[in-house]
């Protein structure tokens, strides 16, 4: 587009990008990965827990009604 300014090369290699020092980023990459191991026990309890509930329903009819055998 001729509103869009161009931006050359030399001017992407020119950005500086501030970074922490690398045990800063080791740091916050191991807290990073024990938060997703966290998600990750989460949603396996609360895919438990959808399977439980879900389940409930037919057990309830059994335990107030028992086993019913189609013939």
């Amino acid at each position: 587009s001729s509103t869009m300014k161009k931006i050359t090369r030399t001017q992407m290699n020119a950005v500086v990008l501030p970074l922490p020092p690398v045990d800063e980023q080791r740091q916050i990459a191991a807290r990073l990965h024990g938060q997703l191991a966290e998600i990750d026990r989460a949603k396996d309890a609360l895919a438990a827990q959808r399977k439980a509930i879900d389940a409930l329903p037919a057990a309830l009819l059994r335990e107030v009604f028992g086993e019913l055998i189609a013939a």
